[in-house]
């Protein structure tokens, strides 16, 4: 229930809510739902999105590419776009763009450091889903305000979220 009443609010009084000390730094909020494949990350979401009464832009992390000046581009428009339409936004599969960056891997590291800068300035709800949030690396820490866990569902819990899909 506390983390509805943090949309919620986020949505109605974004100034009073969240904010940095750089003119538009800082005033989105950025929630991360992890956990096993099928568990209900999505479908929060879109909940959410409903309950708000806000259209969901749904990405799927491969649609954004992997160089890093397609990358810019088009989630710098994406962000945009959502920002316009007061819409909530989810990145499905976001993995590639939040594990630690490594000296070995320098391209992905600029992948990452991209994210991280144009997230710090997006000003909406930002939905992140990822299946492995143990390689996130650590900046991502202060740009994360809800990180919920979706443990393996029993049969019964499975087979409710697939009559809701349906």
């Amino acid at each position: 229930m506390k983390v509805l009443t943090i949309l919620s609010s986020s949505k109605t009084t974004p100034k009073l809510f969240i904010d940095d000390v750089i003119q538009g730094k800082g005033k989105g909020l950025v929630a991360v739902l992890h956990g096993p494949p099928g568990t209900g990350k999505t479908l929060t979401a879109e909940g959410i999105s409903e309950l708000l009464k806000c259209p969901l832009y749904m990405v799927s992390a491969g649609e954004l590419g992997t160089d890093p000046r397609t990358l810019e581009a088009e989630l710098q428009k994406i962000l945009d776009i959502a920002h316009a339409w007061g819409a909530v936004l989810l990145l499905d599969e976001a993995d590639v763009f939040l594990e630690k960056r490594t000296i070995q891997d320098i391209h992905r590291n600029a992948l990452v450091s991209i994210f991280l800068r144009l997230l710090e300035y997006f000003q909406g709800i930002l939905f992140l889903t990822t299946n492995r949030v143990e390689t996130f690396d650590d900046a991502f820490q202060s740009r994360i305000h809800i990180a919920l866990r979706y443990g393996d569902l029993s049969t019964k819990a499975k087979k409710s979220v697939f009559k809701i899909r349906l």
